[in-house]
């Protein structure tokens, strides 16, 4: 009998990281979120709850995000890389899935 991806104990995401990893790249200069990519497939499911725009896994770590416009897009990435990598370890593979133009509002 095979089990599932995620039925080990071993393989499974740990919450606190999930959490610590999200939270440090919302809080990078330039990001406007966390994208969880076509059809939502990019997230870490945990019991009743799941991060999107994160996937950890024994593989390495996956970070989709949503950059601010004006950004440069290379150096957002190196940052965000070079951050998650400090708490989860290499790979970290960091992909820009859209860019946020802030909309300004013009008054009649």
């Amino acid at each position: 009998m095979t089990s599932s991806p995620g039925a080990d104990p071993r393989t499974r995401p740990d919450p606190e990281v999930a959490d610590l990893v999200a939270e440090i790249v919302t809080g990078v200069a330039g990001v406007a979120g966390l994208n969880s990519g076509p059809f939502g497939s990019v997230a870490t499911y945990l019991p009743g709850r799941r991060i999107p725009g994160i996937r950890l896994g024994p593989e390495g770590c996956a970070v989709h995000i949503t950059a601010e416009y004006p950004a440069d897009l290379p150096a957002l990435a190196d940052t965000v890389r070079a951050l998650v990598e400090a708490v989860v370890g290499p790979p970290v593979h960091v992909t820009i899935e859209d860019v946020h133009l802030e909309q300004k509002q013009v008054s009649p």
